[in-house]
């Protein structure tokens, strides 16, 4: 009405003191905050916490979540994993790993025995029919000459009993 001025509400600023004067109040940037009223400017979040979508308080992202730039909470993509909100990107889950989930998983675990994964892997693979694996492999491996695996996801090979054989790997 022109007859005082007004404050700034919780979440907004204005720093202009000289001419042309301020018509109304900006609200904090993406990573900032401010707790009172009439402010002139804002204060940063802390690292890694993420701005209130008001601009009055600033809170962490969360597991399976990094915090881009102070701005916003991305969930982590398939294959990477943040056991607690990370800055900046997710962590890859590596290769004889899984994280068992597709987006913001938490958890990056060995692959059992008899299967095997690459970097990136929601799930862990079955070895074939004539190959193993131990726990946390990345690749299964052919049974030896003398033994057999005559089963999908097999962590172990058979010993050829007397009478028989296997000349061939796997």
């Amino acid at each position: 009405d022109g007859t005082n001025c007004v404050d700034c509400d919780i979440g907004y600023y204005s720093n202009v003191d000289t001419p042309p004067f301020a018509t109304s109040c900006n609200l904090c940037a993406p990573g900032q905050y401010n707790t009172a009223i009439g402010q002139s400017s804002c204060t940063d979040c802390a690292i890694g916490k993420l701005s209130s979508p008001d601009r009055t308080y600033c809170a962490d992202c969360e597991a399976g979540q990094y915090n881009y730039n102070n701005t916003e909470c991305v969930d982590c993509e398939s294959g990477k994993y943040a056991p607690q909100a990370l800055t900046g990107s997710c962590l890859d889950c590596l290769n004889g790993s899984h994280t068992n989930n597709a987006t913001k998983a938490t958890t990056c675990t060995a692959c059992n025995a008899g299967k095997y994964s690459v970097q990136l892997s929601v799930e862990c693979s079955n070895c074939i029919e004539g190959k193993y694996s131990s726990g946390g492999a990345s690749q299964c491996d052919l049974c030896p000459a003398g033994f057999y695996a005559p089963t999908t996801a097999a962590s172990t090979c058979i010993a050829c009993s007397a009478g028989n054989y296997t000349a061939l790997t796997g």
